[in-house]
């Protein structure tokens, strides 16, 4: 999959890789990826965002701050989001 970065995002990113706040970064870059992975599975299932929203019981705004990763779903919300794409997640062991 490839995903477009704002530049301001990726600029975030890296100065804060330098400044040693791993942490906040690793949090930072999860939430993003997250949102886009969601992005592109909803549009692959050619939803808007408003038509997601209303699946999961949940407004527009709320699914676009999820995307742009500034909002972090709760787990629950993350399933239902899945579920309403016809998606699965799959739990593996790390090796």
């Amino acid at each position: 999959m490839v995903c477009i970065y704002e530049a301001t995002t990726a600029h975030r990113f890296l100065f804060l890789f330098h400044l040693g706040k791993c942490a906040e970064f690793d949090e930072e870059a999860y939430a993003f990826y997250t949102g886009q992975i969601l992005l592109d599975a909803r549009k692959n299932a050619r939803l808007t965002q408003e038509e997601l929203a209303k699946r999961i019981g949940t407004d527009k705004s709320y699914i676009s701050r999820i995307e742009k990763g500034i909002t972090v779903p709760s787990v629950a919300t993350f399933y239902r989001i899945v579920n309403a794409l016809g998606l699965n997640v799959e739990l593996k062991p790390t090796l």
